[in-house]
């Protein structure tokens, strides 16, 4: 019996959002590293033009103190009542029992 190792897509996130590499390049880079399997669980899209403006405030803040300040950002985010609602929309959408609904409407 022989362990087949795999490889996930997101180790190639950045330079897939940088655009050095597409998703169908992800494949043979992952054979030429030696990996069997790729899990191609997610879609890369480039980010909207500003989205990454909003994290400027907290690495400055990081930068200055010299300390990582990210998980005080994610609580800052997740205290938000929009990301709240957008969880919690989400959540509903995705779970079995509105898929039984939704199947049942057809």
């Amino acid at each position: 019996m022989t362990l087949e190792i795999g490889l996930s897509a997101w180790s190639f996130h950045d330079a897939l959002y940088a655009g050095r590499m597409t998703q169908f390049d992800l494949p043979a880079m992952c054979s030429r590293l030696g990996f069997d399997r790729l899990e191609f669980n997610d879609l890369f899209w480039p980010p909207p033009p500003g989205s990454r403006v909003r994290y400027l405030p907290w690495r400055l803040r990081g930068w200055l103190t010299g300390r990582d300040v990210w998980p005080e950002f994610q609580r800052h985010w997740l205290a938000m009542r929009a990301t709240r609602r957008r969880l919690a929309m989400l959540c509903r959408r995705g779970s079995a029992l509105h898929r039984v609904d939704a199947q049942q409407r057809l």
